[in-house]
Parts: C-alpha cells; sequence; structure tokens
C-alpha cells in the first residue's frame, strides 16, 4: 500500500512485474479523480517523453478504480496515474501481479 500526493498536472508510474499468468489487479484512491493507465515499459517510457504511446488498459477521471486485467506481455508492466488537474491530490494505490 503506498500513500503520496500527486502535484498538479503530473503524473507517477509504479513499476511491476507481470507475473507467468499475466493476470494484475489494482486499487487506486483520491481524493479528487484522476485518470489510472497500464502501460508496458517502451510505451511508459513514450509516455513520459511526451510522444506516440498507447496503454492496456485506462479508466475515466475517477476517485475510485479497481480493476483486474490479464496482460498480453511479461516484463515489467507499469501503474500509472494521472492528475489533469490544477490543484494537487492525495493519491492511495495498491497493485497486485
Amino acid at each position: 500500500m503506498s500513500v503520496f500526493t500527486l502535484g498538479a498536472n503530473r503524473n507517477y508510474g509504479a513499476q511491476y512485474t507481470v507475473p507467468t499468468n499475466g493476470a494484475i489487479r489494482f486499487e487506486v484512491e483520491s481524493e479528487r479523480p484522476i485518470v489510472v493507465l497500464v502501460m508496458d515499459a517502451a510505451n511508459f517510457a513514450a509516455f513520459r517523453a511526451g510522444k506516440v504511446h498507447s496503454f492496456y488498459g485506462s479508466s475515466a477521471p475517477n476517485t475510485v478504480h479497481k480493476q483486474s486485467w490479464t496482460l498480453p506481455f511479461r516484463g515489467p508492466w507499469y501503474l500509472v496515474m494521472v492528475n489533469y488537474s490544477n490543484q494537487p491530490v492525495a493519491v492511495h494505490f495498491n497493485a497486485w501481479s
């Protein structure tokens, strides 16, 4: 379990390893709506560089995100939390893989 403050117009990517069966699960709660994305390493690097990228899972801005996915790749995966607002937001998250 992690708790942190996500700055205004900022993002944070927590890295995990995809398990053999590809199944992941995460829960994210925030005091104001944020966007949550699931990305592989190459797309996370492109996202951070402001380049064209894709993602395997996403959600509309919300304060609670609880999702399970089976990822089609192995290696690292990133749980990316994006705050598009002009105010910082407190975030609590946990992920299992």
